[in-house]
């Protein structure tokens, strides 16, 4: 038995990426196919989708839905029996000769997220940042206009399936983009230096969560009833105004001063690989409780709210003293602070979360 054998036994990670590569190895054809998809329409496809499209090729040998179904599972991180989407990650790609352009302005992302990170200008890469442009040209040599634009538009899609990753999916525009930074993660790609250097960092985080990373990622609604009693509050709010890191620390303070305490979880938090809607709409079902930033009347968090409405969660609705109300829930008990906050708005939601959960002492 070589090393390498008795390390994968040892270690759950290291025996699934022994098994992943090999994985990949074996499926080269449909992931190259799948790929074209994503760079295409920006989606990653459906398994009957991605059948008809090897179909097309005269593929009658490949059973598309098999080898979505023995993709291996990384340990410690929930995953769908039958997979609805062929997403790919980085590790699959990172031999792939049609990804390289794009993993390459992903090592150049990530890059720039450690140095605004580390400098504290922001949380937030910007694609027209001069320090981030200047490196363009590297990427996009020999590209058309046309293809330097669409993997531009690619970034932001891939990232939103391939965890873990130094940012987050952000807000898009129609000359750019906006990532959020992973505060808990860009550290660990510190001088990240190549796509494959990029896959090895990722790997030793999931050997560092997969311990532990079941505790926060959303669960499938089967059995769902089970885990709300004692499941965490989820948090609907905008991640990138200015306000928004101090109202997440009141909202974080106040629910861990409950006795016994009551976890948080915003969808930003979630570090699992999956399509973020999915993942929210999985988290509110899951919730324990619902708390609502409705300040600034953000489209997103309004559906958020009202989703957690339908399915008749316990909410508790926060707004900054300047902001308005619309109509349909004005009259709806709301939490009234200032930002930045004091004590005195720590102790009234603490009051109204302990409202809220007749549960908690």
């Amino acid at each position: 038995m070589s090393a390498t054998d008795v390390n994968a036994n040892e270690d759950p990670i290291a025996r699934w990426k022994m098994l992943d590569e090999a994985w990949v190895e074996q499926n080269l054809v449909i992931i190259q196919r799948a790929f074209a998809w994503f760079m295409e329409t920006g989606e990653w496809p459906e398994p009957r989708a991605l059948r008809r499209r090897v179909l097309q090729a005269a593929r009658n040998d490949i059973d598309v839905q098999r080898i979505i179904d023995t993709k291996p599972a990384i340990p410690g991180i929930a995953s769908e029996l039958h997979p609805r989407y062929f997403i790919l990650g980085g590790r699959h790609l990172v031999g792939t000769r049609e990804a390289v352009s794009l993993l390459n302005l992903l090592v150049i992302v990530t890059k720039r997220a450690v140095d605004v990170y580390r400098n504290g200008t922001a949380l937030v890469v910007d694609s027209s940042d001069p320090d981030l442009v200047k490196f363009f040209p590297l990427v996009f040599h020999g590209m058309g206009t046309n293809e330097a634009e669409r993997l531009m538009r690619r970034l932001p899609q891939f990232v939103a399936g391939d965890w873990p990753s130094a940012v987050n999916s952000g807000t898009t525009r129609d000359d750019g983009w906006q990532l959020s930074i992973n505060e808990g993660l860009v550290m660990d790609f510190d001088d990240v230096g190549s796509p494959a250097d990029y896959v090895k960092r990722q790997v030793d985080i999931l050997r560092r969560f997969a311990a532990s990373a079941g505790a926060i990622l959303p669960q499938h609604q089967d059995g769902a009833e089970s885990r709300t009693a004692d499941g965490p509050a989820f948090v609907i709010m905008p991640f990138r105004e200015l306000w928004s890191a101090d109202t997440y620390q009141l909202i974080v303070s106040s629910a861990a001063s409950l006795e016994p305490p009551l976890r948080t979880i915003r969808a930003d938090k979630i570090f699992a690989p999956g399509r973020i809607t999915e993942q929210i709409v999985e988290a509110i079902r899951n919730a324990r409780l619902v708390i609502a930033d409705i300040t600034g009347l953000n489209a997103n968090v309004m559906w958020e709210l009202g989703y957690a409405d339908a399915l008749n969660k316990p909410v508790v609705i926060l707004r900054q003293h300047t902001a308005e109300a619309p109509f349909d829930i004005y009259e709806r008990r709301q939490v009234l602070y200032s930002s930045p906050h004091g004590p005195a708005e720590e102790a009234s939601l603490r009051q109204h979360l302990r409202g809220a959960l007749p549960s908690t002492p």
